[in-house]
């Protein structure tokens, strides 16, 4: 090969490397979001999703959250739902019977908040679990 030959090889290589990085600046938005979303499905963070108990339930309705419901319903103790929270990586708030988590996740993070009110004998007397959106991408 001569030598003119291979600079016009370099030539070629450099300029498929500008077009490379001018498609990159170009669709930076999406290949950030790819990054965003490929790191979320990664081991590590697959644990900050939701709690198994609050998977059925839908922003803003209470009612929704039939799992969440029917394991801590009337009469159960008071210190299952406080394990639960524990567990779950809730901030607790015992005296005013309030607990909150941030749920990271893609395209949103969710607001998890359970209020309970206690009975007779340390029992749970009604508690909800409302999940609400604390900011998208």
């Amino acid at each position: 090969m001569t030598k003119t030959r291979r600079s016009h090889g370099h030539w070629w290589i450099a300029l498929g490397g500008a077009a490379l990085a001018g498609l990159a600046a170009a669709n930076w938005g999406g290949i950030a979001l790819a990054l965003a979303v490929s790191r979320a499905s990664g081991p590590a963070t697959r644990a900050e999703g939701r709690p198994a108990l609050l998977r059925d339930a839908t922003w803003n309705d209470p009612a929704s959250a039939l799992l969440f419901r029917r394991a801590f319903s009337r009469g159960v103790p008071e210190s299952s739902l406080l394990g639960w929270l524990d567990t779950n990586r809730f901030t607790i708030d015992r005296t005013g019977r309030h607990a909150e988590r941030r749920i990271r996740g893609i395209p949103c993070n969710e607001q998890a908040t359970i209020e309970w009110t206690r009975g007779p004998g340390g029992t749970i007397e009604h508690a909800s679990a409302t999940l609400s959106e604390a900011g998208c991408l």
